[in-house]
């Protein structure tokens, strides 16, 4: 059988990196109740997960915020714009990578982050993206990130 959502996580606090990927017929996350990540949160290859609408309580995730290879994604927030999904994310200890998520439209959640302290930001395959990485590098910056970007080759942000 194939998953479709991923639910039955009751502890608020993931000690370990936490790794949702490769599944085709996933459609939901359902993890209403997870407000930490401490070793990174990847979320890779995932075609059909729409949003991440069911990540709304997090509220740190440290290590990296990884986002990649997921086809059908197109908000962090829920499908409605409402801003679900990692909407109480405000606190990311580590790195940034975002690629490759054709349809995303924005990461709109990255720009109430209130404390950032990441090693690096990547932002690639924005060719395809439907959002400017660069209101997001400018966030970034603003919370005293020093660092230069990966971005796609030609692409500049003030």
């Amino acid at each position: 059988n194939a998953l479709t959502a991923l639910q039955g996580i009751t502890q608020p606090i993931i000690f370990g990196e936490f790794i949702v990927k490769n599944n085709a017929t996933l459609t939901t996350l359902e993890l209403a109740t997870l407000t930490e990540v401490q070793k990174g949160l990847k979320i890779q290859n995932n075609d059909s997960l729409i949003d991440l609408s069911g990540l709304s309580a997090i509220t740190r995730i440290s290590d990296f915020l990884y986002v990649a290879g997921n086809a059908s994604l197109s908000e962090f927030n829920g499908g409605s714009g409402d801003g679900d999904g990692l909407k109480n994310l405000t606190t990311l200890d580590g790195a940034l990578y975002l690629f490759n998520n054709p349809v995303l439209n924005t990461p709109q959640p990255l720009l109430n982050l209130t404390a950032f302290s990441g090693a690096g930001v990547s932002m690639t395959g924005q060719d395809n993206m439907r959002f400017d990485p660069c209101a997001i590098l400018a966030h970034l910056r603003s919370l005293g990130y020093m660092g230069t970007p990966t971005l796609d080759s030609g692409m500049t942000c003030p």
